[in-house]
């Protein structure tokens, strides 16, 4: 579960993310808030046990598998987790 400063709760891992910007072409305001939100659920859920980091910024580039909501969000999840390891192996 993440906190309300974007902060992941799983155990032993410390991840913050301070920005994070989301583009999807073609989806309203409506289904952008449902996705972020639970793209923010999800990469509680499955940020790795003991990844540690802070990220001013990550930029990710998600290619979806389809456009239901879902497929989006599991793109962009997958996206996001690629770019933290990178972001942990560098700092």
């Amino acid at each position: 579960m993440a906190d309300q400063g974007g902060r992941s709760r799983a155990p032993g891992s410390e991840v913050a993310i301070g920005r994070l910007g989301l583009s999807v072409p073609g989806v309203d305001r409506g289904t952008g808030q449902r996705l972020a939100e639970r793209l923010a659920e999800r990469l509680a859920q499955r940020i790795p046990p003991g990844l540690t980091g802070r990220f001013g910024r990550l930029e990710v580039v998600a290619r979806p598998h389809g456009t239901s909501e879902e497929a989006v969000t599991e793109a962009v999840v997958e996206a996001v987790l690629r770019g933290l390891a990178r972001g942990s192996r560098s700092a």
